[in-house]
């Protein structure tokens, strides 16, 4: 298990702090987190887009964060 805020960190240090501010650039709405949930993940939900298909999948696996590529 792992407390939301690292791993938000981690993922943010990962991806690095250049790539970060010229996706924000190009695209200020759907990058970044969007939603904060639990605060403490096990289970992880990684996927293409952001859609009730995907959320219902998540929500099916008990996923406490989700990463995808596309936003909103």
């Amino acid at each position: 298990m792992i407390k939301r805020d690292e791993l938000i960190k981690f993922i943010e240090k990962t991806i690095g702090r250049d790539l970060i501010q010229k996706a924000l650039i190009k695209d200020e709405i759907a990058n970044g987190v969007q939603f904060l949930g639990q605060e403490n993940v096990s289970k992880v939900a990684l996927g293409t887009s952001l859609n009730e298909e995907f959320l219902l999948g998540a929500v099916k696996a008990k996923a406490q964060f989700c990463i995808f590529h596309h936003g909103f």
